[in-house]
């Protein structure tokens, strides 16, 4: 199998994670909540969007895996953050605005 091409924001691999992960109106709509409340916690995002639990794992391991998310244990609960380091290291920062301005 070939090497992936690097580019100036990372490697292939990396980019269609993000792609992927950000393909979906769900998962846009979740990095806008989380960013713009600076974290929450897994139930209070899941309140927002009314999804069954199984449906908020799925979307949350997308985020994370994509280098998106960044998942805290605190007790029983998860926090979540956005990576803004990583937003900005591949330009999208843009996801930080709730309303994508």
């Amino acid at each position: 199998m070939p090497t992936p091409k690097k580019h100036a924001d990372g490697t292939d691999s990396t980019l269609s994670r993000i792609f992927e992960a950000l393909g979906n109106e769900t998962r846009v709509r979740i990095v806008r909540e989380v960013a713009s409340a600076k974290g929450m916690y897994c139930g209070d995002v899941r309140g927002r969007f009314r999804l069954s639990q199984p449906t908020m794992s799925h979307h949350f391991r997308k985020l994370i895996g994509a280098g998106i998310l960044v998942a805290h244990k605190e007790g029983k609960r998860h926090f979540y953050t956005v990576d803004g380091n990583f937003l900005d290291r591949h330009g999208l920062k843009f996801l930080e605005a709730k309303d994508g301005a």
